[in-house]
Formats: structure tokens, C-alpha cells, sequence
């Protein structure tokens, strides 16, 4: 398969994954208040720790900030 192949199954699995546990747990989530006040939930920081913890080790070069996620660019390698 070609790189971009490669990264549309990856997305593609990883947010079937996380989208299927959002929409099971849509409504039912704790909320909290961030310290800039806009609000949160459990369900959110869980699937921003799914998809960085899925992204990272497929994509070593891609680099996320502490506040936001900002990929870098990546060539394809074929």
C-alpha cells in the first residue's frame, strides 16, 4: 500500500474506535469547567487520550503541544 493509504485505514480505524465509545457515552459524561472557561467532558479527555495515545507511536515524527495538537508536515514515502 502507498503512504496515504496507510494513514486514511489508520484514521479510519482509530475514529471508528473512539467515535463508537463518544456516541455510547454521549449525554451520560461528567462535565467540567477548563481553567479558560469553556467546558469539558470525561468522554473528551478520554478521546484525546486515545487518539494521541494511537497516533504517537504510528506517527513518531508527528509533534503535539501541550494545549493543542499541531502535526506536522510528513512526506510520503513512496
Amino acid at each position: 500500500m502507498d503512504f496515504w493509504a496507510d494513514v486514511l485505514g489508520f484514521a479510519e480505524d482509530v475514529t471508528a474506535k473512539v467515535g463508537q465509545q463518544l456516541l455510547i457515552s454521549f449525554g451520560q459524561s461528567q462535565v467540567t469547567e477548563k481553567p479558560d472557561g469553556s467546558l469539558v467532558t470525561q468522554a473528551d479527555q478520554w478521546a484525546d487520550a486515545e487518539l494521541r495515545g494511537a497516533i504517537a507511536p504510528a506517527f513518531p515524527i508527528t509533534a503535539f503541544s501541550p494545549k493543542k495538537s499541531n502535526i506536522s508536515s510528513r512526506k510520503p514515502s513512496g
